[in-house]
C-alpha cells in the first residue's frame, strides 16, 4: 500500500482587493472557490483570468502571481505536478520581488510546491518546502486552516520517508487545527485529515484503530458528497487498503472493485484512477487470484507506458507487483525484467537505503537462484546483506 492523500487540494491565499485590479481579484476569488471544491473544468475561466489580470495589473504584479498560484493548484487537481511546479516557481519569483519573504502568499506557495513534489515522489525535497512554509507561518503566527493543510501534507512526506511517529504527530496537530478553526466534521477538509491519520495507523500496525476511522469517513462522505465524487472515491480507496492490510480480503476486493468502478466513471483519465487499478491488482495478488492480478496490473502498466502520470516510486511498485505475480506462479524468467526495472526506478526515486529497494534485491536473488545463476544470486544476496548491516 502506498499512502494516501494524493488528491488533497491545497488552498492558497490571495491578496486583498486592489483598486487597480478589481476584476482580476474577482476572478481569482471565483477560481479559489472552484479549485477548493475540486472542479476539473476550469480552463476557460483560467484563460479569462489570465487575459484580464494581464490587462489590469501586468505580469509582474503580485496579483498575477496569485493567478499563477491558482493555475498551479488547478494543475495539481488535474494530476499534472510537473506543470504545477512551473507555475509555482513563477509565482514565487513574483512574490519575492513584490512581497516580503514572511508573507502568507510565499508560505502558501512553498506548501503547494511541496505537495507537487510529493506527487513526483521527491519526498525529501517536499519536506524542505513544507518546513520553509511552516517557518513562515510561525513567524506570521498563522493559525488558519492553511497551517493544518501544510501539516497534513508534511505528514504525507514523512510517511513516505518512513518517519511514522513524526507523521502521526503532524497529523494530530492538523486535526486539532481543523477543530480550532471550526471546520465542520462532515467537510472534505476534516474527513481527509481523519482518514490520513487512519493511514498512518495502518503503517504503524494499529489497524484496529484505523478501520473504524475509514468506515466512518466513507459513510459520512457518501452522505455528504454522494458516491460519484472524487472526495468519496479517495476515502473509499483508503478503506479498501485498510481491509487489505488487516487481511479482510473479501471486503478489500469488494471496496477495491467499487473504487475503481466509480473512478473509471467519474475521472477515467486521472492518474489516481490507475493507482486504484494497481491497488485492486495487489488485492487479487494477496487472494491468490494470479490471473486477475496479472491482467489488471499489466493493464495499469500499459496505461503508464503512454505517459499517464505515476510518480517513479509508485511506478516501481507497479513493476515489482507484476514481478511478484510471476514469482508466485514460478515464472522466474518473466519476473526478472520487472524486478530489474523496479530496482533501477527505486534507486533513482527513494534511494538504495530503502527497505523496498532491499526487498527487490531479495526477489532478484530468488529469481537467479531458481534460474541456476548462482553468481548473480550471490551478488544480490550480498547487496541485501549490506543493507541489513546499515
Amino acid at each position: 500500500m502506498k499512502y494516501l492523500i494524493q488528491t488533497l487540494l491545497l488552498a492558497f491565499l490571495f491578496s486583498s482587493i486592489q483598486m487597480h485590479g478589481q476584476e482580476c481579484q474577482r476572478l481569482l476569488d471565483s477560481l479559489d472557490k472552484q479549485i477548493t471544491r475540486g472542479e476539473f473544468e476550469l480552463n476557460e475561466l483560467l484563460r479569462l483570468a489570465d487575459s484580464v489580470c494581464l490587462q489590469e495589473v501586468g505580469e509582474n504584479d503580485s496579483l498575477y502571481g496569485d493567478l499563477l498560484n491558482a493555475h498551479g493548484s488547478y494543475m495539481l487537481t488535474a494530476g499534472a505536478p510537473v506543470e504545477a511546479l512551473s507555475y509555482f516557481s513563477r509565482a514565487k519569483t513574483i512574490f519575492l520581488r513584490t512581497r516580503k519573504f514572511y508573507s502568507q502568499s510565499i508560505g502558501a506557495t512553498f506548501s503547494n510546491t511541496g505537495y507537487a513534489k510529493i506527487l513526483l515522489g521527491r519526498f525529501q525535497e517536499a519536506l524542505l518546502d513544507f518546513d520553509t512554509s511552516l517557518l513562515i507561518k510561525q513567524n506570521l503566527r498563522d493559525t488558519s486552516f492553511l497551517l493544518g493543510v501544510t501539516l497534513l501534507n508534511r505528514a504525507n512526506a514523512l510517511v513516505n520517508l518512513g518517519r511514522l511517529e513524526e507523521a502521526k504527530n503532524d497529523m494530530l496537530r492538523s486535526i486539532q487545527n481543523a477543530k480550532n478553526n471550526r471546520i465542520e466534521t462532515n467537510s472534505y477538509q476534516y474527513l481527509v485529515r481523519i482518514s490520513s491519520l487512519g493511514v498512518i495507523y495502518i503503517y504503524l500496525g494499529a489497524w484496529q484503530e484505523a478501520l473504524p476511522i475509514f468506515e466512518e469517513t466513507v459513510e459520512v462522505a457518501t452522505g455528504v458528497f454522494g458516491e460519484e465524487d472524487p472526495n468519496t472515491i479517495v476515502l473509499m480507496n483508503n478503506l479498501s487498503q485498510a481491509y487489505l492490510v488487516s487481511k479482510k480480503l473479501r471486503l478489500a476486493e469488494q471496496h477495491g472493485k467499487k473504487t475503481l468502478q466509480l473512478a473509471e466513471k467519474v475521472m477515467p483519465d486521472h492518474p489516481e484512477t490507475n493507482k486504484y487499478r494497481q491497488n485492486l491488482g495487489v488485492i487479487y495478488l494477496e487472494e491468490g487470484k494470479y490471473s486477475e492480478a496479472l491482467s489488471i496490473l499489466l493493464k495499469a502498466k500499459s496505461i503508464e507506458d503512454i505517459g499517464h502520470g505515476l510518480d517513479p516510486s509508485t511506478y516501481a511498485l507497479l513493476l515489482s507487483n507484476i514481478g511478484n505475480v510471476y514469482l508466485y506462479i514460478n515464472d522466474f524468467a518473466a519476473a526478472l525484467p520487472y524486478f530489474t526495472q523496479a530496482r533501477e526506478q527505486l534507486a533513482e526515486s527513494i534511494g538504495r537505503l530503502s527497505p523496498r529497494y532491499a526487498l527487490v534485491n531479495s526477489n532478484l536473488a530468488t529469481c537467479y537462484y531458481y534460474l541456476g545463476n548462482t553468481e548473480l544470486e550471490n551478488r544480490w544476496r550480498k547487496n541485501l546483506s549490506g543493507w541489513l548491516t546499515r
